[in-house]
């Protein structure tokens, strides 16, 4: 959702008191762009809050929200951890037999 619906940090209050766990609010646009939100941060931001309530409702947690090619997916979380480790495997062998740029 965006930051300006709601008071982040008093909606983080309110999840972290009736779930009983801890809970992190980002603006997203500041991290990834480091500027402020566009009109597509924003729409995006949605949707993927409503995928994710979705998932929620239906009983399916420690899931990830993402869009690939250009729909909403989502997979569990430990499936992104495999995935990210064979991909690391992959970069470094492909560094061991990359040549050396010349100067």
């Amino acid at each position: 959702m965006t930051e300006r619906m709601y008071d982040l940090q008093e909606l983080q209050r309110y999840i972290e008191d009736k779930l009983s766990i801890s809970v992190r609010t980002t603006v997203l646009g500041f991290i990834q762009r480091r500027r402020n939100l566009s009109a597509f941060d924003r729409g995006l931001a949605s949707k993927m809050g409503v995928v994710a309530r979705e998932l929620l409702i239906n009983g399916h947690s420690g899931q990830a929200v993402e869009m690939k090619e250009n729909k909403m997916i989502h997979q569990e979380f430990a499936t992104i951890n495999i995935e990210m480790a064979d991909k690391q495997g992959q970069y470094r062998l492909l560094k061991a037999f990359s040549v050396p740029k010349r100067s």
